[in-house]
Parts: C-alpha cells; sequence; structure tokens
C-alpha cells in the first residue's frame, strides 16, 4: 500500500511538471508569435511608406513640378532635448518676470491711492479742527470711557481675527503641500506611461549616427497626423518615429527592425 501511495505520490509530481513545462513552452511561442508580428508589420509599413512617396514623386514629375505634398518635420528642424529644455527655463523666467513687474506695477498703484487719501483726510481735519475743539473738550470725559470700551472690544475682536486667520492659513498651507506632492506623484506615473516625445525618440537615434548628418536634410520625421496625411491607415510604434527620404525614397525607422533601420539595408538582407 506505501509504494502504491507513493509511485501515486510521485506520478503527480511528474504530472505538474509536465503541465508547467506545456504552459511555459506556449507562453515563450506565443510571444515569439506576436514579436514576429509586430516586426512584420513594421516592415510592411516601411513598405507602404515607400510605395506613397514613390506616387507622390512620380505625380510631381508628370505636372514638372517640386514634390509640395511632403508631409513631416525637417529632421534638421526637430529640436534636441537640451534645447527644449533651455527654452522651457527661458518660459519660466519670463513668466516670473511679467509676474514681478505686474506686482510691482499694483503696489505703487496702491501706495499712490494711499498717499493720495491721508493728504485729503489731513486736509479736511485741518479745516474742521477749529469748530470741533469746543465740542471735543465737552465730550473728553465721555469719550474716554467710550475709547477704552471700544479698545477692549477691538482688541478682543483683533485677537479672535488673527487667530483664525493663522488657523485657515496653516490648513491652507498644510493643504497645499498635500496638493502639491499629490500632484508630483501624478506626474511622475504618468510620465512612467507616457511615451516619449519626438525630440526625445529623434535624441537618441541621431546618437546611433545611422544617418550621415550631413543627410539631415532630405530626411523628414513623419508624426501620427503626417501618416494619415499621406493617406496611411497606421501610425507610429511605441516609441518610434517613421522618416523619409523623400529624394532618394528611403525610409527609416528609430527603433530598428531586425537590426536593422534603413528599408535599403532590410531589403538587401531579405
Amino acid at each position: 500500500m506505501r509504494q502504491e501511495r507513493g509511485l501515486g505520490a510521485v506520478g503527480a509530481i511528474i504530472i505538474v511538471c509536465i503541465i508547467g513545462i506545456v504552459i511555459a513552452t506556449t507562453v515563450t511561442i506565443i510571444k515569439n508569435i506576436n514579436k514576429n508580428i509586430s516586426e512584420s508589420n513594421i516592415y510592411a509599413n516601411m513598405l507602404q511608406i515607400q510605395a506613397t512617396c514613390r506616387i507622390l514623386n512620380d505625380k510631381a514629375t508628370m505636372n514638372n513640378q517640386v514634390n509640395e505634398e511632403r508631409k513631416g518635420t525637417k529632421l534638421t528642424e526637430v529640436k534636441t532635448m537640451e534645447q527644449v529644455l533651455a527654452e522651457a527655463e527661458e518660459a519660466e523666467k519670463a513668466a516670473e518676470a511679467a509676474k514681478e513687474a505686474e506686482a510691482a506695477k499694483e503696489s505703487n498703484s496702491d501706495n499712490s491711492e494711499s498717499s493720495n487719501s491721508t493728504s485729503n483726510e489731513e486736509s479736511a481735519s485741518d479745516s474742521n479742527s477749529e469748530t470741533n475743539n469746543n465740542e471735543n473738550n465737552s465730550d473728553n470725559e465721555s469719550g474716554e470711557n467710550g475709547e477704552s470700551s471700544e479698545n477692549g472690544s477691538n482688541n478682543e475682536n483683533s485677537e479672535n481675527s488673527e487667530n483664525g486667520s493663522n488657523n485657515e492659513s496653516s490648513e491652507n498651507s498644510e493643504n497645499g503641500s498635500n496638493n502639491d506632492s499629490s500632484k508630483e506623484d501624478e506626474k511622475k506615473a504618468s510620465k512612467e506611461k507616457a511615451e516619449k516625445t519626438t525630440n526625445e525618440i529623434i535624441d537618441e537615434f541621431r546618437e546611433l549616427n545611422i544617418i550621415p548628418e550631413e543627410s539631415y536634410e532630405k530626411y523628414y520625421v513623419l508624426e501620427n497626423s503626417d501618416l494619415e496625411a499621406l493617406g496611411l491607415d497606421f501610425q507610429n510604434e511605441f516609441n518610434a518615429r517613421y522618416l523619409i527620404n523623400y529624394e532618394e525614397k528611403e525610409v527609416a525607422i528609430t527603433c530598428g527592425y531586425e537590426g536593422q533601420y534603413l528599408l535599403s539595408q532590410m531589403r538587401l538582407k531579405d
């Protein structure tokens, strides 16, 4: 009986291992299939871009015109991340300077109004001082009592108001700090999920030296809107951009395909 139970346990373990191996193999096969499909799509997309380029060039040649339907942004005109960050910093400084200038303007206006008001009050006080002296003398005692009562009341109200203001300021400061922290966390999370900008992608592509710098002028970077304008029904790959050289009908992709970045090299490999 014990031997039979031992054999049964061993058999169960073997079956579980076999099932695990089958599942792992299946997952690997599916991943490879998806990868091959994605790479095949890239190659097919590049062929479509080239075919569209040929049509546009032929159309322009038939009409004895230069191809004016070129879509995209010249590679030479795509700013580096260093330029983008420098411009953002300059814009931020300009915005801060404008705010400071506006604040200074408002402060000067308030000071001018306050000065005018004080001058008017002093003038009115001087003209009425002689006529009010007798009345003030007769009302001094009652005025002093009234002032004492009023000052006590004002002091109490002032303290309450100040405490309330301090509490409100403390709450607002704490809420603002929490909101800033929450916003920073949201920005960080969205940045991790978000696709890279064209400037970042092209910066990385330039570093590969796939295209000689003297040929940058001939290449155009295609955004999704440019692909649509060319009549193509696909979009750029994630964190990648297609490029087109209309003159030489060369197509490139920034993420590479089977180790190649230019369509002409891919076709030679086939």
